[in-house]
């Protein structure tokens, strides 16, 4: 059995980061092999039967064999494959172990402070979906790889650069199971192809429009792309038109009501309302604020 942990001691100046690395290790479980093993602080021992609670988040990746998952919200027991990560979330009862006659291998970094609980908060991770689907990578293993070796040296500010190797795993870890999961039924493609039409015909374009070009009800089109892209096919129209205008402002010195019709507003006064809205500041202002910008900056004033 191969094994290299680390158990980290973080200090209160660490902590104000607003997320630490609490432990970070990677072991190999030949088939038959006793699992989980002892050579562990008490906190984190569990049995297979037994399980534990945590009070941090554990990322916890397998790149070679197959086992098994369960935890409390989950409500059964799963099927762990190379690829896969499993999340553990703070006071969520949770157990796994490989197949005695398979055994794996493992990968893992725990972390917790407010940051990781935002993202919980946030849904970008969650404990109705605690395994993630993503391959195996050599990216994200030789990640694991660097922090183990910087656990290993504790170098000055070393906690600050673990927490954002922690970050970079479960971020990218989040992107690839999402696109893979979207891929295996063709949404990505739907969804570029819409946001190819709204940026080539950002003016005439409309939600409604998109879902008869791309010949998929409405209803459906509309939550797929929600869900793909985080707002509404409307919302993300309205933004385009708002970045494109802002880009008017600064760039040329075309009138205001000319850059509204341009753009698919239906008059200035709902140009001026929707901009103020979403930026704070009428458009007038927004190109006067910037030129005032410019000339400081340049000395001109």
């Amino acid at each position: 059995m191969q094994t290299h942990i680390r158990y980290l001691v973080s200090t209160e100046r660490d902590r104000k980061w607003g997320m630490v690395v609490t432990s970070v290790g990677t072991q190999t479980i030949p088939p038959g092999a006793e699992y989980p093993n002892t050579d562990h602080p008490q906190r984190y021992l569990f049995t297979k039967e037994g399980g534990r609670i945590l009070d941090e988040v554990q990322l916890v990746y397998i790149t070679r064999g197959r086992g098994q998952f369960t935890s409390r919200t989950l409500g059964k027991t799963v099927s762990v494959e190379a690829g896969d990560m499993m999340v553990l979330f703070p006071g969520e009862w949770h157990s796994y172990w490989p197949l005695s006659r398979v055994g794996w291998e493992e990968y893992w970094i725990g972390f917790s402070g407010p940051l990781a609980l935002q993202w919980i908060e946030a849904s970008y991770i969650s404990p109705q979906n605690p395994v993630l689907h993503i391959s195996t990578d050599e990216t994200l293993i030789n990640r694991y790889k660097e922090a183990i070796g910087i656990s290993a040296g504790q170098k000055a500010s070393f906690h600050q650069l673990l927490s954002s190797i922690a970050a970079s795993i479960l971020f990218s870890a989040v992107f690839i199971a999402r696109n893979n999961a979207y891929e295996a039924d063709s949404s990505s493609t739907f969804i570029q192809r819409a946001r190819n039409e709204i940026l080539s015909d950002v003016a005439s374009v409309t939600p409604v429009s998109l879902s008869r070009s791309l010949c998929i009800g409405y209803s459906k089109f509309r939550k797929l792309f929600k869900e793909y892209t985080g707002m509404t096919p409307g919302q993300f129209i309205l933004n385009i038109r708002i970045m494109k205008a802002k880009e008017r402002l600064v760039n040329t010195d075309d009138q205001i009501q000319e850059i509204a019709w341009s753009l698919g507003f239906e008059n200035p006064d709902y140009f001026d309302t929707v901009f103020k809205r979403m930026t704070g500041m009428t458009p007038g202002a927004f190109r006067k604020g910037h030129a005032l910008h410019t000339a400081e900056a340049k000395g001109t004033l």
